[in-house]
């Protein structure tokens, strides 16, 4: 490109026919994500996750209080769960919504990142080319297939956002009316002071404004995401290479708010993460350097060649700072530094777009915070934009006509990959098989598919994979909690306690959630036992691991309930619902509870909140509210739910012998008989129907067939004094 290109007003002026290029062809590459399923994280986050089921819990996030909870210290994102709670609001637990809210939000990144191109490259062509590659990158499925990883979106989005308010109110100020600044040299601009005009106010006034709100942009990005702190960096880069040279200090002495804030919010989660247990990363500082570079590489090669993209990969990182692999990876990073300190002057947006993606990257280097994924490829979403730009400038390179069709070969191929990738995310069976295969030793990866097998009901192949994880790895603690839950399903209790006191035994402190559902297992055998002392222990064990497991609050009142503490149980029970109001199981406890205490409207509430549960559930539900409408005289209503029952559940029997009672009730002894036999018919030692039974033959003088049924209840229950009464009056009659 030559200089006269970059000068021209024109060749700024985005044409609007590659803005709507730009979003078709980045809709379109990824359609399908929006077929997908929720996946791996997306179930602990968006299915189980009472904080996204209101957009008050959401909010609650942003307390102060929230900074310093333990389980949150490595990552306080409250934006994305008011995000979650908005799509909640609008498509509830439907995949595609949330799939569609994150395709929405890469297209506006998209669009941000062309503005930005146009910003630092000076010219439309590869603006738009960066653009391009943002879009239909392979490495962007993981962000946008996986709901959970909208935090790199969003964190993406502010960024670009604060980047361009930033940069724009800083032109404006800086250099009122200077021309465009070539892509090949930084203009030096004369040092005479220009005399005050009197429209500076004004512009004084357009940058404090746009100052506002290019912090709150940066806060929004941090409070997306932790990575989002490198931003200053990228204005002080921005300030040094793409600013008139007069003009340089005064832009960088403009970045020093972002640095204060970037400050406050590192000093903050620093201490969060000590709080929370977080894993440091390698003591020597030269070790760390060469594990940093050598992370920093296998990302580059990531955008560079996309291909096997896989969730988790291999990277052997070297043992001391002096092992030939780190010397080399130091030395490359430091080559790769003194040229961008070399070429500053000639070619400052191709320094500044590598610097963009070297600078981005330092968060996920492994260089303080060592995580369970070392490389990942969502971490590569806000970096890529510096990539974008920096392969952009090589490929808008004048080419032969001939050579157009390799440039589109180039983007029809990064979007065939692309389009491939995201079929690996349709459901949990494509997914965790993918992962399997790319990682045959990973044993968390077995856990996850021999969960999805189980949920498929293949529970033998299911324990197969999760038994190999526990070789594997036998000191995994979450491939226990599965097996005590497909040991509890084949009726195996004892084995499946054995698995659940593993599974406390090898929980650590960073996972808190699989020792609260081990000890909710123990808790579930106790109460099969009978043990409801030794079962509100454990609830209580578990609740201590998680104060906001909504099922062990609920659990917990059930076990309260049976000790005989029914205020407790009733407070536990609402605990549960306030915790997660969609939880439908324990509002039919707490309806129980409430009718045993006579606050029958508060009963029948909580009852009616409780139905669709599932078929025999719901005919439980609907029994009780019969019930209670039957002792409060409503007998027409009562019968609409006893058979409302019967719909859910034809061989629920108590529903059935309920019926019969309203038709005994009515004068209708004839249907009295048919609904008390279709319940013996049902299961024949059912004391309550032969007895009632017998009472409705009565009614039409069949005094032999109702004193045989008397007869049937002193055969199941002797001591059953009314039928005993009973025949005592029929000896009298004869």
């Amino acid at each position: 490109m030559g200089s006269n290109d970059d000068a021209n007003p024109k060749s700024q002026i985005p044409n609007p026919k590659w803005i709507a290029l730009l979003v078709a062809v980045c809709a379109l590459t990824f359609a399908d994500v929006l077929k997908n399923d929720f996946l791996w994280d997306d179930e602990q986050t968006l299915l189980v996750n009472p904080r996204i089921r209101s957009l008050g819990s959401a909010l609650g996030l942003f307390a102060p209080t929230q900074w310093w909870r333990t389980t949150e210290g490595m990552a306080y994102r409250p934006v994305p769960y008011l995000s979650f709670a908005l799509d909640h609001v609008f498509w509830a637990l439907d995949p595609a919504g949330y799939h569609w809210t994150n395709l929405c939000l890469h297209v506006a990144n998209a669009l941000l990142v062309f503005a930005l191109a146009q910003l630092v490259l000076r010219h439309s062509l590869p603006a738009f080319l960066a653009a391009l590659l943002f879009a239909v990158h392979p490495a962007h499925v993981e962000s946008l297939s996986l709901v959970e990883n909208r935090s790199e979106l969003l964190a993406c989005l502010f960024s670009l956002i604060s980047f361009l308010t930033f940069a724009t109110a800083s032109r404006a100020v800086l250099c009122p009316r200077s021309p465009v600044v070539p892509l090949s040299r930084s203009p030096v601009v004369p040092q005479s002071r220009s005399p005050v005009v009197p429209w500076s106010r004004g512009l004084v006034v357009l940058w404090s404004r746009r100052l506002v709100v290019s912090l709150a942009c940066f806060l929004a990005a941090m409070l997306s995401k932790e990575t989002a702190i490198v931003l200053p960096a990228l204005l002080a880069g921005y300030a040094l290479l793409l600013t008139p040279q007069g003009r340089r200090r005064a832009a960088l002495r403009r970045t020093w708010p972002f640095w204060a804030v970037a400050l406050l919010y590192a000093l903050i989660r620093l201490v969060a993460m000590e709080e929370a247990g977080a894993s440091g990363g390698a003591a020597d500082p030269t070790l760390r350097a060469a594990i940093a570079a050598k992370t920093v590489w296998r990302y580059v090669g990531l955008l560079l060649l996309p291909h096997p993209l896989a969730i988790e990969y291999r990277v052997d990182f070297p043992a001391s700072w002096a092992a030939a692999e780190a010397i080399l990876c130091v030395l490359a990073m430091l080559g790769l530094l003194a040229l961008l300190g070399l070429g500053a002057r000639r070619f400052p947006a191709a320094v500044f777009s590598t610097a963009w993606l070297l600078i981005a990257l330092l968060p996920s280097a492994n260089l303080v915070v060592v995580g369970p994924r070392m490389v990942a490829d969502q971490r590569l979403y806000l970096p890529s934009v510096g990539y974008s730009m920096a392969f952009s400038l090589l490929l808008a390179v004048p080419v032969r006509r001939a050579s157009r069709l390799w440039l589109l070969s180039v983007f029809a191929l990064l979007a065939a990959l692309t389009t491939q990738r995201d079929a690996v995310w349709k459901d949990g069976l494509t997914f965790w098989r993918d992962a399997v295969a790319k990682s045959p030793q990973n044993a968390a990866h077995r856990v996850n598919l021999g969960q999805t097998l189980g949920r498929l009901g293949q529970s033998q192949r299911a324990e197969q994979e999760i038994c190999r994880a526990v070789r594997m790895n036998p000191k995994l603690a979450r491939p226990y909690v599965h097996l005590a839950g497909i040991c509890l399903e084949r009726g195996e209790v004892e084995q499946a306690a054995d698995h659940a006191r593993k599974a406390v035994e090898h929980a650590t402190p960073a996972d808190p959630f699989t020792r609260a559902e081990a000890h909710a297992v123990l808790a579930r055998i106790h109460e099969m036992k009978g043990r409801s002392d030794d079962a509100l222990r454990e609830f209580e064990l578990a609740l201590k691991a998680d104060p906001e497991m909504a099922n062990a609050h609920a659990g917990r009142g059930v076990a309260l309930d049976r000790l005989g503490r029914p205020e407790e149980a009733l407070a536990a029970y609402e605990r549960a619902i306030a915790l997660d109001p969609a939880l439908v199981w324990p509002r039919g406890q707490l309806g129980a509870a409430y009718e045993r205490m006579g606050r029958l409207a508060e009963a029948l509430a909580e009852y009616k909140l409780a139905l669709g549960l599932g078929r025999d559930e719901d005919a439980r539900i609907h029994s009780a509210i019969g019930d209670i409408l039957r002792r409060s005289g409503a007998l027409e209503q009562a019968a609409a739910e006893y058979e409302m029952a019967l719909l859910a559940n034809p061989r629920y029997a108590p529903a059935h012998i309920n019926l019969g009672n309203v038709h005994l009730s009515w004068q209708r002894p004839e249907l009295a008989v048919q609904s008390y036999r279709r319940a013996l018919e049902i299961d024949p030692k059912l004391l309550q129907a032969h007895f009632n039974l017998g009472i409705a033959l009565l009614s039409l003088r069949r005094t032999a067939e109702a004193a045989a049924m008397f007869e049937k209840c002193l055969e199941i229950a002797p001591d059953f004094a009314p039928a005993r009464e009973q025949l005592r009056k029929l000896e009298i009659v004869r």
